[in-house]
């Protein structure tokens, strides 16, 4: 926010980090026990680096936000981090949750409100289409379009779903027609096992019954 009070270090330095925390939620319109989620976009520091911040801070109404330190001359952006999922573009808007930076990287920033982002939490924003825009009506907001834009995410999402679940069925179908065959396959293997024991105890009958006839009849 552009109009609002600022602190000098001095003051700040008696705040432990909870109470830091919460004056800079406090002074961007944030309750308590909120989390202190903005919207912003993606930037990467220069072509050769792999440092991306979050820049054009806004809260939840879309307004600006930057850090109500006095005699400030830091930067007004929030360390991403050193790797982002290809996901996430340059120059892409996205929402994301916020937490203090670690204190030797405060003091170095002589920023003792300096953030973070928590990377788990970004998640993208689609952009307002043109045609809503050009009607006339400005509020970023609208919920017939919202409902809209879900229910086309939701039904590819869904289309996508089946197509999993379609493929995790052809693999099940695909293991239960080799494990019927297996069984089938044992089944014969049973048969033959059996049938085969049938006819040893044939033989062994056989033998046994000319074996007691040898010996009522001896020679």
């Amino acid at each position: 926010m552009e109009n609002q009070d600022k602190y000098t270090l001095d003051v700040l330095k008696y705040l432990n980090d909870d109470e830091t925390f919460q004056l800079l939620k406090k002074r961007w319109g944030y309750e308590k026990n909120t989390k202190l989620i903005v919207m912003g976009q993606i930037e990467r520091k220069d072509k050769e680096s792999s440092i991306h911040r979050l820049t054009n801070l806004k809260n939840i109404e879309e307004i600006p936000l930057r850090y109500p330190l006095e005699n400030y001359n830091g930067y007004h952006n929030i360390y991403i981090g050193l790797t982002l999922s290809e996901d996430f573009k340059n120059g892409q808007w996205v929402q994301a949750n916020l937490k203090l930076a670690p204190n030797k990287e405060r003091e170095k920033q002589l920023n003792p409100f300096e953030l973070n982002v928590q990377i788990s939490s970004l998640m993208k924003l689609d952009e307002i289409p043109i045609k809503v825009i050009e009607s006339g009506i400005h509020n970023n907001f609208i919920e017939n379009w919202i409902v809209e834009h879900l229910a086309e995410k939701n039904t590819e999402e869904i289309k996508e779903n089946n197509k999993s679940i379609l493929a995790d069925q052809e693999i099940l179908l695909k293991r239960q027609n080799k494990l019927e065959n297996q069984l089938k396959g044992l089944e014969e293997r049973e048969i033959t096992f059996i049938e085969k024991l049938e006819k040893h105890q044939e033989k062994i009958e056989s033998c046994t019954l000319e074996l007691k006839t040898i010996k009522q009849n001896p020679k």
